[in-house]
């Protein structure tokens, strides 16, 4: 599977996880590059909905509710 279209312009790895290399590493592997479409974040951004900067990739029930309300959380949104 190719790696995730996103990938270089997502906010959430060089904003949330900056101490966490090992953390961030897998994370990467899984949604980035491994399996994209299992992205959350890529779920809500595909959708043309702005992307809460506080979602990670393996919350794909919250970017369900998100979708199904049409709208990001308080937390703050990002076009990716």
């Amino acid at each position: 599977m190719p790696d995730c279209n996103k990938l270089n312009q997502c906010q959430f790895f060089s904003t949330q996880l900056r101490i966490l290399p090992k953390t961030t590493e897998a994370l990467r592997q899984k949604f980035c590059h491994s399996d994209p479409s299992q992205c959350a974040r890529l779920q809500v951004a595909q959708s043309g909905l702005p992307v809460p900067k506080d979602l990670y990739p393996n919350e794909t029930a919250r970017a369900r509710r998100i979708l199904l309300g049409g709208q990001a959380t308080l937390a703050g949104a990002s076009p990716h």
